[in-house]
């Protein structure tokens, strides 16, 4: 093969690695973005970590089923995944934390001392929640009722 030939195979070859890496990647098209509200015993709660994990747990350890976000002053959460386009439609089991410290709620973007988890176990843990969400193009909002009243 000449170095004349090698030049003008090397357009094809760009084209052909263009293709074969566009098919080798998860497109995004079907990701939804998820928001909602988390209200606890009744008000709207800040610097809420959520979390949405895939309730299948065959699926438990794809970085594009699980997402995460916080909540702002008024209860509000966006979440995003590892592609941050959103999450694939499907059923989530979804988990909360919330850190404090002298009785308030802490920054999470802040780092503190002193802080402990101020909601039940319940919440915590894809293991031990109940609560869950099915996303889908039509249920992209969620609101979340938490108590941490002993029941």
């Amino acid at each position: 093969m000449t170095v004349r030939n090698v030049r003008m195979m090397r357009p094809a070859w760009f084209s052909l690695l263009v293709f074969a890496a566009a098919g080798c990647s998860k497109g995004t098209s079907d990701y939804l973005a998820v928001s909602g509200t988390v209200m606890i015993d009744g008000k709207p709660a800040d610097g809420v970590k959520v979390d949405f994990w895939p309730a299948n747990e065959a699926e438990a350890d794809s970085r594009d089923r699980y997402a995460s976000g916080f909540t702002d002053r008024n209860g509000r959460f966006e979440i995003r995944s590892m592609s941050d386009s959103g999450i694939p439609p499907g059923e989530y089991k979804v988990t909360f934390s919330r850190q404090v410290a002298g009785g308030k709620g802490v920054d999470p973007k802040k780092k503190a001392t002193n802080t402990h988890e101020s909601l039940p176990d319940k919440y915590l843990t894809r293991e031990k929640t109940d609560i869950t969400a099915q996303v889908t193009k039509e249920k992209t909002s969620f609101t979340f009722e938490l108590s941490t009243r002993a029941k």
